[in-house]
């Protein structure tokens, strides 16, 4: 009898093997500019560019994580090997090409390789706009971002002047609502189940979707109760910077209560008021900064422990989780150069290198809210 020819790759593993190939191509590209000695603003983002690639092949082919490593770094050598030399401009659109391709992988792609791929597409995306803002050339769209989103540059506070108060108090009662400031999280989610609910209950107990949704919806509204009062406390233009990502947040809130609803699971009552970190309100720009990391920390297990987007109608928790990750990443990198080269992944540092931002500024490791 014959024996059954092997299974080829399965589609997680094509995903991470292209992404990995293409990390490879950009890294080397990355170097090849650096050796021209650019100017220094664009030196910079080079630095970081690479940080973020090499951080991005390094989780691809991490040992413990689930994901294959053989051939991963001859691979990877082999492809920056071959790699000629590309400018800027094409070093921009190879960064938000790998980006949407990943993103786009993430979204089928098994947990683990699914939080490595929309970690590294939210990372390259942040990169090419950083990139192109400091080259002074077009900053590259993208269909995974909200329209009306900030660009590098345009909407960046700097966090030593970021103190005072301002007008802001009609935001400073917890609860306000506001409409999203372009879409940024995933709208016009279902509020229930097409199966009525017989009762709400609580998560499973353990590691699993619904205790990884109810952590980022408690997140959230923390985070709304942050901004509000960080508003309050910061001058312009951080203040209606804080506004208008409160706003997003609002609508993030939205659409996971709405997938707890969903799923049949009790949506966690707001609040009065919650804990703010020690310095909050000498350093709310600063404190922003790390509650976004946090928040990006969550989406990312939320991605990991979801089910792809195509199974679980009628909003999937998958998508949703990527779009907030997406997010959380451009929120921080308004604030602060990242601390982390990918949002959503706790990847050891291993140069003290800062990430997608400007290297050697220090960003906070301390979470907005307790």
């Amino acid at each position: 009898m014959r024996e059954p020819e092997p299974a080829g790759p399965s589609a997680t593993e094509l995903a991470r093997q292209d992404a990995l190939s293409s990390a490879s191509v950009l890294a080397g590209s990355v170097a090849a500019l650096q050796a021209a000695a650019p100017a220094p603003a664009i030196a910079a983002q080079l630095q970081a560019a690479d940080t973020m690639l090499h951080g991005y092949m390094t989780a691809l082919s991490v040992p413990g994580s689930g994901i294959p490593t053989e051939g991963a770094a001859s691979a990877s050598g082999s492809a920056a090997r071959a790699t000629e030399p590309a400018g800027i401009g094409e070093l921009i659109d190879g960064l938000a090409a790998n980006s949407t391709t990943s993103l786009t992988a993430a979204g089928t792609a098994d947990g683990t390789v699914a939080r490595v791929l929309a970690s590294g597409g939210a990372a390259t995306l942040m990169q090419a706009r950083a990139l192109a803002a400091a080259a002074a050339l077009p900053v590259p769209n993208s269909p995974y971002l909200a329209s009306g989103s900030v660009s590098p540059g345009s909407g960046t506070v700097s966090p030593g002047s970021a103190a005072g108060t301002n007008g802001a108090s009609d935001v400073a009662s917890n609860g306000a609502s506001g409409s999203p400031s372009g879409g940024s999280a995933t709208s016009g989610l279902a509020a229930a189940s097409s199966v009525p609910c017989a009762g709400q209950r609580s998560p499973a107990a353990g590691i699993n979707d619904g205790q990884a949704l109810l952590a980022a919806t408690t997140a959230e509204q923390k985070a709304i109760y942050a901004y509000q009062v960080a508003a309050t406390r910061l001058t312009d233009p951080a203040s209606s910077l804080a506004v208008r990502i409160l706003s997003a947040h609002e609508a993030s809130l939205r659409a996971l209560q709405d997938l707890l609803a969903a799923k049949c699971l009790a949506v966690p009552a707001v609040e009065p008021g919650y804990a703010l970190a020690p310095g909050f309100t000498a350093q709310p720009a600063a404190a922003l900064a790390g509650l976004e990391d946090q928040l990006g920390l969550l989406y990312g297990e939320l991605i990991a422990l979801s089910g792809p987007t195509d199974t679980s109608p009628p909003a999937a928790i998958r998508s949703v989780a990527i779009t907030g990750l997406i997010d959380t990443a451009q929120h921080r990198l308004l604030w602060a150069a990242p601390d982390r080269p990918l949002p959503g992944l706790d990847l050891p540092a291993d140069d003290g290198s800062t990430g997608t931002g400007a290297p050697g500024s220090a960003a906070p490791s301390a979470a907005g809210v307790g």
